[in-house]
């Protein structure tokens, strides 16, 4: 009642800023997600929050990743379970639905959403909750169903279909299956879509690094290809990567390229890289010093 949605747009995008810098906590941040996200049902707004807690659970890393999940779950699911059952909803009603249940069946991992998005993807006629379907299903797919995701990649009757499910093919978490879409990014997909394919891949929270290293060692067949001022775009991927020692091999290694070595976007892109890192290292550092942030929210 005292914030308009873009003020509270805002205020968590402000906050997230602040704990890139290193001038607001973890704990800080997860406190302001709990407030914020406490009855909030702007779509936009929303989005806004499930970046911060995609990135959050991003920069904690694999040894936090249940207790990410979990807060993810925390937050999403009051504001989502009326949504899943109350009918009508009016378009904003549906766009709020098809955020959050992205959110908590990706981010969340949610096995119950899981379950429910293999059973939407085929028989809803919504827009957004069909969107949200593929993009959980993407995300934990089985073989089959991964090359479920590329057939209809494949037959898609829309240029918007086409691109939500071939992008979708990189968010897989299985080494094997993500592979296969870089792959397909190197060989069969259009030149005007492989490069963005490529840089969701780089951006991918745990297998970022696979992806650069099939650009590191594939470079010359990703700039004989691809259109030279597509590349800047590409390499955007690389801004949220965590691993130090990978940051320092593409700093070394787009520091080498002349054709790159005038774009300011490229030297954008590194770094921002670097803040990621250093900013992960300062929230798992902080996380092992009071491993309970994480946890429950306390009565």
């Amino acid at each position: 009642d005292v914030l308009a949605p873009v003020e509270r747009y805002g205020l968590v995008d402000d906050t997230w800023a602040g704990m890139l810098a290193g001038r607001i906590s973890t704990g800080e941040v997860i406190d302001l997600l709990r407030r914020a996200a406490r009855d909030e049902t702007d779509p936009s707004v929303w989005r806004r929050l499930a970046g911060a807690l995609r990135e959050l659970a991003r920069l904690a890393g694999p040894d936090h990743s249940a207790d990410a999940r979990a807060l993810v779950r925390e937050l999403a699911q009051p504001v989502l379970a009326p949504l899943e059952s109350a009918t009508p909803l009016d378009e904003r009603e549906r766009d709020l639905r098809g955020v959050l249940f992205t959110l908590a069946g990706v981010a969340g991992a949610d096995p119950a959403l899981r379950k429910r998005a293999r059973e939407l993807w085929d028989s809803t006629d919504d827009a957004a909750w069909g969107a949200a379907a593929t993009s959980v299903i993407a995300a934990s797919a089985t073989p089959a169903e991964h090359a479920e995701i590329e057939r209809r990649w494949r037959e898609a009757g829309t240029p918007q279909e086409e691109l939500r499910r071939l992008y979708s093919l990189v968010d897989t978490d299985e080494p094997q299956l993500f592979d296969h879409a870089l792959d397909l990014a190197m060989t069969e997909v259009r030149t005007q879509n492989a490069p963005y394919l490529l840089r969701r891949a780089l951006d991918h929270p745990t297998l970022g690094v696979d992806a650069w290293k099939t650009v590191r060692s594939r470079w010359e067949e990703v700039v004989e290809r691809f259109p030279s001022n597509s590349l800047p775009r590409m390499l955007e991927g690389v801004r949220l990567l965590t691993d130090a020692s990978t940051a320092e091999q593409v700093d070394d290694f787009l520091g080498e390229l002349v054709e790159l070595a005038g774009s300011m976007q490229v030297t954008q892109h590194v770094e921002r890289m670097w803040v990621t890192v250093r900013a992960a290292e300062r929230m798992r550092a902080e996380l092992v010093r009071s491993p309970g942030i994480l946890g429950p929210a306390s009565s």
